[in-house]
């Protein structure tokens, strides 16, 4: 049986914590994990999960 759902959704931005900032305050979503190396996290709020993906230089 195939599920028509996401597990989440990835974003590459140019400043992680800029990100992460605007979608806390814009939409209310939560930290869930971040890491430095590389640098990314998972933030969200019930089942919607967006994988930011920092990358300079975009």
């Amino acid at each position: 049986m195939f599920h028509k759902q996401f597990d989440h959704v990835g974003l590459n931005v140019t400043d992680l914590d800029k990100s992460i900032a605007f979608y806390q305050e814009m939409f209310g979503f939560a930290l869930i994990e971040k890491w430095d190396d590389p640098k990314q996290a998972f933030i969200g709020a019930d089942d919607a999960v967006l994988g930011l993906i920092g990358r300079a230089g975009l």
